[in-house]
């Protein structure tokens, strides 16, 4: 039986830790370490998951076999950001795979014995879960397509896969063997998880709802910034260079004009009156530099229209359209 390592940052979510360390800790799958890491958080995550470290440490003797689980907790302290904390831990990882687990975030009890099993029947070298969105308010639940499991095979895995490095299983010699890194603060698994799929053979997408993704309000995702949108925009060029050293230039364009429209959607919620400096991630690709320009030059548009979903697909056209990317 393989180990499996998961890997959990920790920010400022002393409200959520226990609920996300208990669902790990309650796998069914016998041979787990979990590596949490708080980055230099200011709150209590850290004492709690150190608290929770010590009772399964007490517990540990009475597992046969060398099996059962391991939490470490490691503190940082110096805060360096959501990507780094993800890629110290796969440096620290002594499991064949790898999973993440963001702390506001909790599993199903199966889901590493669940993907394990999956991975290995299929000969694949990545497992995907479905997921259920969910907030303090609200429940979105993804559609199911099939109750059963489909290997995908080749560049089909990277069209079936979404980019949000959760909810998956992945070899852990992979990661490391072709130096893969999140080493961002803001939308760091975008090139990660791109990557990733382009380098597997076979991957296994599993149609249950295995994965609880909490939209946090106070999470580094909820809010949009000028520095966000600079390191979103750099990103999508990770991205895009991703799909052109893999010779996929059809790909990286329709993923460039795909940018743009994300990029339109994320200044539509920066709030009145900012205006963004010009970056050097800014300006490499001509059409991201004309939206930044048409952004701050009128602001009115990208105001007038944003209040309603109709408003919002009317205001992304005709934004494109001003820019030629849309006849």
């Amino acid at each position: 039986m393989e180990k499996v390592s998961i890997i959990v940052p920790m920010y400022n979510v002393e409200k959520y830790i226990r609920r996300c360390l208990e669902s790990l800790l309650t796998q069914t799958y016998p041979l787990v370490e979990i590596i949490a890491i708080s980055d230099a958080s200011p709150d209590k995550s850290a004492v709690i998951a150190n608290e929770m470290a010590a009772e399964v440490a007490c517990n540990v003797t009475s597992v046969v076999g060398g099996g059962g689980k391991l939490l470490n907790v490691i503190i940082l302290k110096k805060n360096v950001g959501l990507g780094s904390v993800r890629d110290i831990g796969v440096g620290m990882a002594s499991g064949k795979y790898v999973m993440f687990v963001d702390s506001d975030d909790y599993v199903h009890p199966q889901i590493v014995e669940t993907c394990v099993n999956a991975m290995e029947s299929g000969n694949c070298q990545m497992a995907q879960v479905d997921y259920v969105r969910t907030s303090a308010f609200t429940a979105d639940f993804r559609l199911i397509a099939q109750p059963q499991c489909e290997i995908v095979e080749g560049l089909h895995i990277e069209d079936c896969s979404d980019h949000i490095s959760c909810a998956k299983l992945y070899l852990t010699d992979i990661i490391r063997k072709h130096g893969l890194k999140m080493i961002y603060r803001s939308f760091e698994d975008t090139a990660f998880t791109r990557a990733y799929s382009l380098l597997c053979k076979k991957a296994v997408f599993i149609h249950e709802v295995m994965y609880f993704y909490y939209v946090n309000p106070d999470s580094a995702t909820a809010t949009m910034s000028a520095a966000k949108i600079s390191q979103s925009i750099a990103r999508a060029n990770d991205v895009i260079e991703v799909y052109k050293q893999h010779g996929l230039t059809q790909k990286a364009e329709v993923y460039r004009l795909a940018s743009q429209k994300v990029l339109i959607r994320n200044l539509l919620r920066m709030p009145k009156g900012t205006k963004l400096e010009l970056t050097a991630d800014m300006t490499v690709h001509p059409d991201t530099h004309r939206v930044i320009k048409l952004f701050n030059g009128h602001r009115i548009l990208f105001g007038l229209y944003g209040c309603s979903r109709l408003g919002l697909k009317f205001t992304v056209k005709h934004i494109l359209k001003t820019i030629g990317l849309m006849k």
